[in-house]
């Protein structure tokens, strides 16, 4: 019986990939099932390896935290609607790692299915540079590229965040000869530029960041990535040269919104709002300035717990915190300063902890590997924990912290590099 729930399970994981292409529901109710799933075997058969390492006290301390926090906030049901069920990505972590225990074909299967999404991923972002629609018909604004199977205008947020997990399962579970090296050669660079075209700037920096982490610190494959990056970089100055959409998008756009000087606050007649005259360097835009100007508000107003859980969205039309007009949104775009905003110093310490562990494990690498010739981490570890620097990135906006969709692409890594270090040691 229980070798058929473990399948059970791992073919829901299987499709999870493909699940995400179709929006936030579906990849819920999955990770959400397998985690339960996870949750029962591994209390009946006592496996408390499970929740007695660092990963996991980490995260249920933050959870404890943010539930309470909730529990202490000004709009109780909607702060609840973040934390209470948060809990949930933490087990999938968790069942992650379980299932790569108690299934030997979890990992070569999975990354299979990987693979092949990938690659569709791939091909409908080609069809939709050509056509501006993807191949189900639905069509994108003619500046980014929405996922496969929905309107939602992510797909290069999708790819440059699993694309560190692809790489990381090729090197695990491919040898590559001759022909693979072509085939994983032809991969990075389709990806790379096709990262590009897709007109989200967030995600291009996100590609280049977690390449250049990885460039860095492996080992066996060094060459192989410098060289189609550099093939990467040549296709991408010849695109932005000839495409007017793509140089007007990723380059002129950027510019003017991070260089123009303008005053956001314009005292009207009734008006609380003050005249302020913002610096001619403008994080992104000047909305996102203004939304990271009204989560530091929140955060003054209570710097050590912050106003709870998901109300950036409420307290932005509070004048007490609204830096302009144009401060209201559902987060504030930045996961640092949602965090500030919202759980305030407790919240934020329980992240940065998770920070420095990931800064420090990378900076040992490094470290052991330039000065005594020695490695620390396996090249597959290095790809697993580049899909962490994506998420700990201070640079560029982010998703909502809370939102599903992207705490899904986050803690998936997590499960895989949970077993590379403890393995099916159980006792």
């Amino acid at each position: 019986m229980k070798n058929k729930v473990i399948q059970f399970s791992s073919y829901l994981l299987y499709f999870l990939p493909l699940t995400l292409l179709t929006g936030p529901f579906l990849p819920d109710l999955i990770i959400s099932i397998v985690g339960l799933i996870f949750l029962f075997l591994s209390i009946r058969d006592k496996e408390w390896i499970y929740y007695n390492n660092i990963y996991t006290k980490l995260f249920f301390a933050f959870y404890t935290y943010l539930v309470l926090r909730s529990l202490l906030s000004v709009n109780i049901p909607l702060s609840l609607e973040a934390s209470l069920f948060y809990f949930r990505f933490g087990l999938f972590s968790l069942a992650v790692w379980y299932l790569i225990n108690n299934n030997s074909e979890f990992l070569r299967i999975f990354s299979k299915f990987l693979l092949l999404i990938f690659v569709f991923c791939l091909v409908d972002g080609t069809y939709q540079y050509f056509f501006s629609e993807n191949l189900v018909g639905i069509e994108n604004d003619r500046v980014r590229m929405n996922l496969p199977f929905s309107d939602e205008l992510i797909l290069g947020g999708y790819l440059a965040r699993m694309f560190p997990l692809l790489l990381a399962l090729m090197i695990l579970n491919y040898q590559f000869n001759n022909r693979a090296i072509y085939f994983a050669a032809f991969l990075l660079v389709i990806t790379d530029v096709l990262i590009y075209v897709t007109g989200e700037r967030s995600a291009i920096f996100l590609l280049t960041f977690s390449t250049v982490f990885i460039i860095l610190l492996i080992s066996k494959y060094k060459k192989l990535r410098i060289i189609t990056f550099i093939i990467s970089l040549l296709l991408i100055f010849i695109l932005t040269i000839f495409d007017q959409n793509i140089r007007g998008r990723n380059i002129d756009h950027t510019i003017e919104q991070m260089t123009s000087s303008n005053t956001s606050n314009i005292q009207e007649e009734g008006s609380s709002y003050s005249e302020i005259k913002e610096d001619n360097f403008i994080y992104f835009s000047s909305e996102h300035n203004s939304y990271i100007r009204t989560a530091i508000n929140m955060f003054n107003d209570n710097v050590i717990f912050g106003q709870g859980a998901k109300l950036f969205r409420e307290n932005c039309k509070d004048p007490k915190f609204a830096f302009n007009k144009s401060s209201c949104s559902t987060h504030p775009h930045h996961t640092y300063f949602q965090l500030l905003g919202e759980t305030g110093l407790m919240g934020l310490s329980f992240f940065l902890l998770f920070v420095l562990i990931v800064l420090f494990i990378s900076a040992k690498h490094l470290f052991l590997k330039f000065y005594r010739n020695e490695l620390y981490l396996s090249d597959y570890q290095i790809c697993l924990i580049a899909c962490f620097i994506i998420f700990i990135n201070p640079f560029t906006p982010s998703l909502n912290f809370f939102n599903n969709w992207i705490n899904i692409l986050h803690f998936l890594p997590i499960g895989f590099y949970l077993h590379s270090i403890y393995g099916n040691n159980l006792k």
